[in-house]
């Protein structure tokens, strides 16, 4: 069964009857090509998917190459973890997993296909940038090589995989701390975090994006000091302002009351697209980076683990 996704499609693999096997495609017209592309799971488990065969009577061919100088790195909480992104149609309740938690629609998910980049996310719902939000926060999981690991620092900066630029998208569960500890915590965290991960990745050149919404937007101005300071502070930093992303699909109210189209009031498909619209002229202009590949124009708590490699 398939579902139109953006940019692609989205298949359901599963054994028919007794047979071990799946068809993925047949009587395609010559010349065509075929991608089969594997989205890994959230890391409720594992995180790894093993393929055991896959056999084609046509030819493989090696992936087009990624253009270089387009690594991207991707933190987040339950919107960047694309919670409740979906809910099939005639499905009884919201879920945070499988088909209903798919990245290929979030706005990184996008932007990724957009500039052929690149990318690595690291995203756990209910996740602040602050320590005063109690327990494990993005600064412990971020030195993870796996959700599991937390807060055991097992991810190698030093491997090799650097990103051009990072992506930051938190707040949303920092702004339900903020009013009892002050919001200079939010900025000074920040600032710290961002130039840790220039140390760590030994690269001080690192392009920072910084988004505030459309969950909340009172975390707005406080954002946009910390890419004030940053810059103040010999950082690379740029504002991306997402606080209209769901009310620009004309399925979010201005002022936030009804929340986004995604279940529990996170962005859903729409809400994940209008996020991307705001971000890739942004980035765009500031990477100095072109659309290399195509983007279709059709109009709870998950955890998403993908560190570059």
């Amino acid at each position: 069964q398939g579902f139109n996704l953006y940019p692609e499609v989205q298949f359901w693999v599963s054994p028919v009857g007794s047979s071990s096997h799946v068809l993925f495609a047949s009587n395609s017209p010559r010349g065509t090509m075929l991608t089969l592309e594997n989205i890994v799971s959230p890391q409720y488990g594992t995180g790894i998917t093993t393929v055991v065969s896959f056999s084609t009577d046509g030819v493989f061919v090696a992936p087009t190459q990624l253009p270089t100088g387009r690594k991207i790195e991707f933190i987040g909480d339950s919107i960047t973890a694309a919670t409740n992104v979906v809910r099939p149609e005639g499905a009884p309740h919201c879920g945070d997993g499988g088909y209903q938690s798919d990245w290929s629609q979030t706005y990184e998910g996008l932007l990724c296909h957009r500039f052929n980049a690149d990318c690595s996310t690291i995203a756990v719902g209910g996740t602040c940038m602050m320590r005063e939000c109690g327990g494990l926060q993005m600064p412990d999981y971020y030195l993870s090589q796996f959700y599991a690991d937390a807060p055991k620092p097992t991810h190698d900066f030093a491997a090799g995989w650097k990103p051009d630029a990072i992506f930051i998208n938190l707040g949303t569960n920092d702004n339900l701390v903020i009013p009892r500890v002050g919001a200079g915590h939010f900025v000074d965290e920040t600032l710290a975090f961002m130039k840790n991960a220039t140390v760590w990745y030994s690269k001080p050149d690192i392009e920072f994006f910084l988004s505030a919404g459309p969950i909340e937007n009172a975390t707005l101005k406080f954002t946009q000091n910390i890419v004030v300071l940053a810059q103040s502070r010999g950082m690379k930093a740029t504002f991306v302002d997402m606080t209209t992303a769901c009310a620009d699909a004309r399925l979010h109210a201005p002022d936030d009351s009804d929340g986004c189209d995604g279940c529990a009031t996170h962005p859903g498909i729409e809400g994940h697209r209008g996020m991307y619209e705001d971000a890739w002229p942004v980035m765009s202009k500031t990477m100095g980076w072109t659309a290399d590949r195509g983007v279709g124009s059709n109009p709870g708590s998950t955890t998403y683990f993908s560190r570059g490699q």
